[in-house]
């Protein structure tokens, strides 16, 4: 890296130890020493072995805010290699989901579906283009199809499409996006919501806020919190 390259540079005698990585280990007794800046690395300087193993437990607890109702979710999933499945308790029914990974060069594309086995699912498509350890741009597809809802900005049947792009600092990360949804249903009108939010991991744990706003007429409002932990 070019800043520490300078530091080498000016001041060789005054560096007793060297972290070309900057990880925060040695470089005498770093065993992976060119980890990415972000990287949760351990004490041996490789990335932590809760990241790189093979399969990982996530447990989410989070509520969100709509029309002046608030409610939550619990939701717990097991990840094997690229395959993920999951199920999320809401207050009046159970969702599973399912996912796949597929991670080639600078892209993730993943696949996911969510259903509640009865008359409720949705289909997802979502692509990942990783431009920088820090900078990620994405896009994707939804297809949804539910009972009718109470609440007037959902129909029963739609299809999305949304692209945003994502910026970490470190260990907290902020994103923006757009989405277009298009009703199934004639004479009803396509919703475009503009969304931010902001997540921060602490070793295991995160924690993550997001907000939405309909753009049309400026009426509907979103907002959601969680926290979660992986193993």
């Amino acid at each position: 890296m070019a800043q520490t390259k300078i530091v080498t540079l000016f001041l060789p005698i005054y560096l007793v130890a060297q972290d070309l990585d900057l990880d925060g280990v040695d470089d005498e007794v770093d065993e992976c020493p060119n980890s990415s800046f972000s990287d949760i690395v351990e004490k041996n300087g490789c990335k932590s072995e809760t990241l790189n193993r093979e399969w990982s437990v996530n447990l989410l607890y989070g509520n969100s805010y709509f029309e002046n109702t608030l409610s939550h979710f619990f939701q717990s999933d097991f990840k094997y290699k690229s395959v993920s499945t999951g199920i999320i308790f809401y207050k009046e029914t159970i969702n599973y989901l399912f996912s796949y990974e597929i991670n080639t060069h600078n892209f993730l594309i993943s696949t996911s579906a969510e259903t509640n086995f009865k008359s409720e699912y949705s289909i997802s498509s979502d692509v990942n283009y990783i431009y920088s350890d820090s900078l990620v741009i994405f896009f994707g597809y939804i297809y949804s199809s539910f009972e009718k809802s109470k609440l007037e900005y959902f129909t029963s049947k739609s299809h999305t499409f949304y692209n945003g792009i994502s910026k970490s600092f470190g260990q907290s990360s902020f994103s923006a996006s757009y989405s277009n949804s298009s009703p199934f249903e004639k004479d009803t009108q396509n919703l475009e919501f503009i969304a931010t939010s902001y997540s921060l991991q602490i070793s295991d744990w995160s924690f993550s806020i997001s907000a939405s706003k309909n753009i049309i007429d400026n009426s509907a409002f979103f907002y959601s919190s969680s926290i979660g932990f992986q193993y």
